[in-house]
C-alpha cells in the first residue's frame, strides 16, 4: 500500500508528519484527512485558532496529493 504523510501548516510554522500512514487509495486519504482535522480542532485542551491552518497530504515521492483547509473540513 502507498505511504502518505499528513503535514500541517499554520500561519507561523510547518509541521511535518515524520511517520506517514499506509492507505489504500485517495478516498481513504481524504477520509483520514477530514477525520484528523476534526479531531485536532475539537481538542478542548488545545485552544488553537485553526482557521488559517491547512493539512497537506503528500505521497512517498513528496508530491502533494491533497490540500484541505481546516475551516473547510470543520464546515462539513
Amino acid at each position: 500500500m502507498p505511504l502518505y504523510f499528513f503535514n500541517s501548516r499554520s500561519p507561523k510554522a510547518y509541521h511535518p508528519d515524520l511517520g506517514g500512514v499506509e492507505l489504500e487509495d485517495i478516498v481513504a486519504v481524504r477520509f483520514l484527512a477530514l477525520k484528523t482535522i476534526r479531531e485536532l480542532a475539537s481538542d478542548p485542551f488545545k485552544p488553537v485558532d485553526y482557521v488559517y491552518w491547512t493539512l497537506e497530504v503528500a505521497d512517498e515521492s513528496g508530491q502533494t496529493v491533497l490540500t484541505v483547509p481546516f475551516w473547510a473540513a470543520m464546515q462539513l
